[in-house]
């Protein structure tokens, strides 16, 4: 008991020192003595060296997880980059990858905001982040704080683009508070910089979750032929309906309508669940029990079944019904039909209209639409694969699996800033 009063009278007596003039860090920070000292001596010359690009990784969220990884998993045992992996929230990535980067020669795993603290006023030092957004203040709190302090200590920080080309989404990465902007495609830095952003201080990399998984097309199919064709639903039942007093009956209604408009006889149904839907309090599967629907014509992929992932389910399937996500740009990448199914004039799909010239897409809104005439006309259309250069150029630059090399070179372009 005495060793610990002791250990935690050193660290609260660290902590004041160190980050005497960073409080925000030192809240945002947890370590014990041995791990203190473990990071000082492995890291205290690599802080100071000139030629190597020291990189945090701000992860404030399950977003900066899913954005992240491409560009850890790029970078590792890379001598020309240190990586520190800060974790300020309790996302986490997989096992197996968070092994691989604990094993590695130049990443760190580490809880606390030193690496931050080290990163004042030098120019190869980069502090990375997805989610600073003013325009949403609750959301973003934590990102918010720690890059505001991190600019008024002369830090470097860049901020990538995590979302789609939805106008909210272009709104609210105008308000990033990080001096450098990385976005996806030629749409979203042309809005930015018509909103006022600086144009010399954005760039363009293509996005890199997409290397992997649309740089060629898929080369199995991942549910046994029945004679069905696939529908995926990949939205949300949480946040989008947050602006109306019956938020959760419109949930309800709304995937008890897209329920009642699929033909079972005919269509299997595949839903993704948003990382943020709720997995104990289903609604997916709530309102299927209550409607009697056979759980082998309606199969629910949470999150976190990452056999089944988002991407491959999308080149699998026929159709996709969506409200409003980055997941309807990713179709119409590869030339998949798409209904934009909304309950709501108002709702959160009018934010797309950019894409109602295009034939693969369709807007549908109203509890009371004919959702079922429109899936039967949309999931007929010719399903032949190929890329929609077009789409591809404004949302996501290229699609020739180099995104994440882009994004390495333009932060070693920006390393060189003064």
């Amino acid at each position: 008991m005495k060793k610990f009063k002791v250990e935690k009278y050193l660290i609260a007596k660290i902590k004041k020192y160190v980050f005497r003039n960073s409080s925000i860090l030192s809240i945002n920070s947890e370590f014990g003595i041995k791990e203190f000292l473990d990071f000082i001596i492995r890291n205290i010359s690599k802080f100071f060296s000139p030629s190597k690009i020291i990189l945090n990784l701000l992860i404030t969220s399950k977003t900066e997880v899913r954005v992240f990884l491409p560009l850890s998993k790029f970078l590792l045992n890379n001598p020309n980059f240190e990586l520190n992996i800060i974790y300020l929230a309790d996302a986490r990535f997989e096992k197996t990858d968070e092994n691989a980067f604990r094993n590695s020669s130049n990443i760190n795993i580490i809880f606390h905001c030193l690496p931050i603290l080290f990163s004042f006023d030098r120019r190869n030092h980069i502090n990375l982040v997805c989610l600073d957004f003013e325009f949403y203040q609750r959301e973003h709190s934590k990102g918010i704080s720690l890059i505001r302090h991190i600019r008024e200590k002369k830090g470097k920080t860049i901020c990538i683009q995590h979302g789609g080309i939805q106008n909210d989404n272009a709104i609210g990465q105008s308000t990033s508070l990080s001096e450098y902007l990385i976005v996806y495609g030629s749409y979203m830095k042309n809005k930015l910089v018509s909103i006022g952003r600086e144009q010399s201080k954005i760039f363009i990399s293509g996005n890199p979750l997409h290397d992997e998984f649309f740089s060629k097309k898929s080369d199995s199919n991942l549910f046994e032929p029945n004679n069905k064709k696939n529908i995926l639903l990949a939205t949300c039942l949480h946040t989008e309906y947050g602006y109306r007093q019956d938020e959760k009956k419109s949930y309800s209604d709304y995937i008890q309508k897209i329920y009642s408009s699929i033909d079972f006889e005919k269509y299997n149904l595949i839903i993704k669940m948003h990382p943020y839907d709720d997995a104990i309090q289903n609604i997916y599967k709530i309102e299927r029990n209550k409607l009697g629907i056979k759980s082998d014509s309606v199969k629910i992929f949470e999150a976190n079944d990452y056999k089944f992932n988002t991407y491959k389910l999308i080149k699998d399937c026929h159709l996709l019904l969506s409200r409003s996500s980055t997941v309807i740009e990713e179709a119409l990448i590869i030339s998949k039909k798409v209904i934009a199914f909304d309950l709501y004039n108002d709702g959160p799909s009018k934010e797309y209209s950019i894409l109602e010239r295009y034939a693969h897409y369709k807007r549908v809104v109203g509890v009371n639409a004919d959702l079922k005439s429109e899936i039967e006309k949309m999931i007929n259309i010719s399903d032949e694969f190929t890329l929609n250069t077009e789409i591809i150029e404004k949302v996501g630059f290229k699609l020739d699996g180099k995104s994440t090399e882009r994004v390495v070179g333009i932060i070693e372009q920006i390393s060189c800033f003064n």
